[in-house]
């Protein structure tokens, strides 16, 4: 079962995410894009903040993703969200997903935190491939893959909150990060 680290990166630290950090979320409650993405609620609320950041907890503690929270040094709470998700099946291989609230978006951070969080998952979970699977409407999440170095890797159709969706997959092999 994985544990949540702390990891650091230039800019950055990425940490489990706290009860306290309820009304932090509230920006990103709001974002359309986010909540269009991702699984974070539409509309705020300090009750739906910290059933997000529960959850968040349990796939931790059943081993199914690690999820942090991106922290700036120079502020007091997340601007966005890096897990790795999907750790429960039987292949070594996970998901990778991210959000950076609209104020912090434009400075590399999402990127630079997926960076970090895929190196902690190939050398501490021995993890051999990471996948992201993204909306081919999502441009910012495509150039992300693409400074990682994931490879398009086929397009996969999925069901999300009840609706029908296509996401473009892309793959990041263990082997292509460590050259």
């Amino acid at each position: 079962m994985p544990t949540a680290p702390t990891l650091t990166g230039p800019r950055f630290e990425l940490r489990p995410w706290r009860h306290s950090d309820a009304a932090e979320l509230k920006p990103a409650f709001g974002d359309a894009d986010i909540s269009r993405f991702t699984t974070v609620p539409p509309t705020y609320s300090v009750a739906e903040a910290e059933a997000w950041i529960a959850r968040q907890q349990r796939r931790i503690d059943d081993g199914t993703a690690v999820v942090l929270a991106i922290e700036l040094p120079d502020r007091h709470g997340p601007v966005g969200m890096v897990g790795v998700f999907g750790l429960d099946r039987p292949q070594p291989e996970g998901l990778i997903g991210y959000w950076v609230i609209q104020a912090f978006r434009g400075r590399g951070l999402a990127r630079d935190a997926a960076r970090r969080l895929t190196a902690w998952a190939f050398a501490e979970l021995g993890l051999q491939a990471l996948h992201l699977d993204i909306e081919p409407q999502n441009v910012a999440s495509t150039r992300i893959a693409r400074h990682l170095g994931a490879e398009p890797n086929g397009r996969l159709r999925a069901t999300d909150a009840g609706r029908e969706v296509t996401l473009d997959r892309y793959t990041l092999l263990r082997a292509q990060a460590q050259s």
